[in-house]
């Protein structure tokens, strides 16, 4: 059996229509919580992430997955291979459309931020969106504005892929749309310095570190001078410096109601008068002149990088 799946337009956008089925009256305890977590995987999803999500053995993650294969649920099939385009309809249909739901005033606006006049293919692709996702005329300007001065994409093909990835995700409401931007913006203004930090170099981040991310920044509101602290404990005890070890870092910090820096040095001194250690076992003493009761950036970025550089010290980065 393959160990990837391809979800058939987002398991979250089809759980409605599950309701009041054989396939949902017939699923087993392991059978609903696979199903919950592939709600939250969106596009595809492993037996193996599926079982550490559920706790199940890979055997009972991977009869979960089965069963939901037999529902037409999913399909296996190659990573990302997931509808990119709307239905389109005809010149006339699209005008008619246009006027019924009153989107001229939205059209010049979204010609506006793209500098130039819509030709009738994008016209079409900008009503399909409204017309068949069913977002409103604020959340479509507001997503063109995102994708082309945010990341910088100004094709409205490009636009589309977005549109269905968001819906996918079940993000169709302005709200839901705000807080989505929100939150990229929040994980993306401290990337760079998570990939300095951590060697990430230019590479796309799986979506793995992609989560952790999300979970440090969002979920736990941490900034970069508590993950700085965590990234520091982690280069002095481990042996791979790696974004999944300072997770159990911070994970301890969150699971203590820790929120500040001056209470996390605070419990790390008070684990260590009381005799354990506040992380795992040290490989080495602290870098000289590191201050224990806060973080700076820039002094903090000076050792990362002698660390990178320097043959005698340098860890193998992850």
């Amino acid at each position: 059996m393959a160990d990837t799946y391809l979800l058939k337009r987002g398991v979250a956008a089809r759980l409605p229509a599950l309701s009041d089925t054989a396939a949902l009256r017939e699923a087993s305890s392991d059978d609903l919580r696979v199903l919950l977590c592939l709600a939250l995987e969106n596009y595809e999803a492993s037996v193996n992430r599926l079982a550490e999500l559920t706790g199940l053995t890979l055997t009972r993650a991977a009869a979960a997955v089965e069963y939901w294969l037999g529902t037409g649920l999913l399909s296996q099939g190659a990573a990302h291979a997931v509808e990119e385009a709307l239905p389109r309809g005809s010149a006339a249909d699209d005008a008619r459309v246009i006027g019924e739901l009153e989107l001229k005033d939205c059209l010049d606006t979204c010609s506006a931020i793209l500098g130039k006049l819509l030709n009738p293919s994008e016209i079409g692709i900008l009503v399909a969106i409204i017309n068949d996702l069913g977002v409103s005329q604020s959340y479509l300007i507001t997503l063109l504005d995102f994708c082309v001065n945010t990341l910088g994409k100004r094709g409205v093909k490009y636009l589309e892929k977005v549109a269905l990835s968001m819906a996918d995700k079940g993000i169709t409401s302005d709200r839901a749309l705000d807080e989505y931007i929100k939150n990229y913006e929040l994980i993306h203004s401290n990337e760079g310095q998570i990939r300095r930090l951590w060697g990430l170099g230019s590479r796309a981040l799986t979506q793995r570190e992609q989560d952790l991310l999300y979970t440090w920044f969002h979920t736990w509101g941490y900034g970069m001078d508590i993950i700085g602290r965590a990234y520091d404990l982690t280069a002095e005890s481990a042996a791979k410096v790696t974004l999944t070890y300072t997770h159990k870092i911070l994970d301890e910090w969150h699971a203590q109601g820790l929120t500040d820096l001056a209470a996390i040095e605070a419990y790390l001194a008070a684990k260590r008068e009381a005799g354990t250690k506040p992380t795992a076992p040290r490989r080495s003493k602290k870098p000289q002149g590191l201050a224990s009761s806060s973080f700076d950036v820039d002094d903090f970025f000076s050792r990362a990088l002698q660390r990178s550089y320097d043959p005698t010290t340098k860890k193998e980065e992850g």
